[in-house]
């Protein structure tokens, strides 16, 4: 069993929906809960499954070196490089199609710094990929580390 926090917003019967249980489904797992119109930010709710603590928000991230080898991830990831400076991510537990995404250059050596600049697509049908193209800063399309972020919006 995992726990949900629950955030400005929110409803009782909203975050049954989004754990997909019933109203009465989550209240069974919920005694401590006597009112369900006035749950608070902050309350803790014992939700289905072991997967999601906090907010339902749910954020991914990837760093990988200029290889296209992922030293810190999130969201089970995977990255396959292909051409100079071209990296297909791909998030094999999360459709992220509708989603928001930041990238930048940056390794995870906070000494080392590495100019460039990013590129990003949705790439494909299974709204699952994320394609960043690296390039050095004359704009010319180099191997880069990067980092990138999803978040649900």
């Amino acid at each position: 069993m995992a726990t949900y926090i629950v955030q400005r917003g929110d409803t009782f019967n909203a975050i049954a929906r989004k754990f997909g249980v019933t109203p009465d489904e989550l209240g069974a797992l919920n005694p401590q809960v006597t009112n369900r119109d006035r749950i608070n930010p902050g309350d803790v709710l014992n939700i289905p499954g072991g997967e999601l603590q906090g907010s339902t928000d749910m954020s991914l991230h990837v760093v990988a070196n200029e290889m296209g080898v992922i030293f810190r991830g999130s969201g089970g990831v995977s990255c396959d490089r292909g051409n100079a400076g071209v990296y297909n991510v791909t998030f094999t537990t999360q459709v992220i199609s509708g989603w928001a995404w930041h990238a930048s250059i940056g390794s995870g050596d906070v000494s080392a710094v590495t100019p460039g600049l990013v590129t990003t697509q949705l790439l494909g049908n299974s709204g699952r990929i994320i394609q960043v193209r690296t390039f050095d800063d004359a704009g010319n399309a180099a191997d880069r580390p990067f980092h990138l972020s999803v978040h649900e919006i």
